[in-house]
């Protein structure tokens, strides 16, 4: 079963910098150093289309010649890059990788997919071992790692969803600004419990570096929702654990409200979640002081089992709150 290892580090310093610095294979050499050596990374920055074919050798006797990098993405504004990785023992390594600012801090996160075959948990504790080793040589205020499994994800848990007249696609960084715009309207902020006013686009951007590899790691499903080619909404499916359901959540643009978007898209999902995940149950919620959101979940089969308070980012306060369930 593939593995994913997450390293997450605590810098002081401009997320944006660090980035930088990072996309520089000198620092990375420098970073690896009395763990891994490199033999034939470039002598410039990493760019976004290149594959490149090293030599490495790790802890002194691991030898892999013609391992190959290709660069996915590298994309300095939003301070991410996506590699996939192969060679030796290692059949895939895809790494998400991630600086995002957080007051004086920036929090720099390597997510790192990992399928060895019968080795995958021998290469995976190796790696977690070493991105420890890179960041404990760069100083940070602190380093949090972990290692989960990866389950067995059917291909189309990566691919578009489509509905008579909507497409649910994967976020892209492409929209952060068409998002950004949207959630800083008083309409969509005060009636969703996790926006809070004046979202920046730089948080925005942050956020949808996290959707991709929480994907790959079947931890949540979050999709743009598309009209005509024109993004009017999210909608979004949290992962199931062993002490709560899946939850679902979205939000559609004031200008696209009362068509039936939302029904539509939440409709898609559901089945999407039936048929494809094997998902039974379903969580969501609403303020009451938002019923149009209630006659959506209505029409999708969910079921009230509790009210209460909830609070709300976008009102900073507490509010009366529904609780529903759909099953399958």
């Amino acid at each position: 079963m593939p593995k994913r290892i997450t390293t997450t580090a605590t810098y002081n310093g401009n997320a944006t910098e660090i980035f930088l610095k990072a996309i520089e294979p000198s620092e990375m050499i420098a970073a690896s150093k009395g763990f891994a050596s490199f033999t034939g990374m470039p002598d410039y920055a990493l760019r976004e289309g290149e594959t490149y074919k090293l030599d490495v050798t790790t802890l002194k006797f691991f030898k892999t010649k013609g391992y190959e990098i290709f660069m996915r993405k590298v994309d300095p504004d939003a301070r991410v890059f996506i590699s996939q990785e192969r060679g030796g023992a290692i059949k895939n390594w895809t790494h998400y990788m991630s600086v995002v600012q957080d007051g004086e801090h920036a929090i720099w996160t390597d997510d790192v997919f990992v399928d060895g075959g019968w080795l995958t948990s021998v290469v995976a504790r190796i790696g977690l071992k070493m991105y420890r080793h890179r960041h404990e040589s760069r100083g940070p205020l602190s380093i949090n790692s972990a290692m989960t499994d990866v389950p067995d994800l059917p291909e189309a848990v990566f691919e578009s969803i489509r509905s008579e007249r909507l497409v649910l696609r994967a976020v892209n960084h492409s929209d952060a600004q068409v998002i950004n715009d949207y959630i800083n309207d008083t309409r969509i902020y005060e009636n969703v419990a996790r926006i809070a006013p004046g979202q920046t686009f730089v948080s925005t951007t942050d956020w949808i570096s996290k959707q991709a590899p929480n994907r790959q790691a079947g931890a949540g499903f979050t999709y743009a929702i598309e009209r005509k080619g024109a993004l009017i909404g999210i909608i979004s499916l949290g992962a199931a654990s062993a002490t709560s359901p899946a939850g679902l959540g979205y939000w559609i643009a004031p200008d696209h409200w009362g068509q039936g978007y939302a029904t539509e898209a939440g409709q898609a999902l559901l089945d999407f979640a039936q048929n494809m995940l094997g998902t039974q149950t379903i969580y969501s919620n609403f303020f009451l002081e938002n019923p149009a959101s209630g006659r959506v979940l209505d029409k999708l089969g969910f079921k009230e089992i509790g009210q209460g308070e909830f609070f709300c980012e976008g009102q900073n306060k507490m509010l009366p709150h529904m609780e529903l369930m759909w099953r399958a």
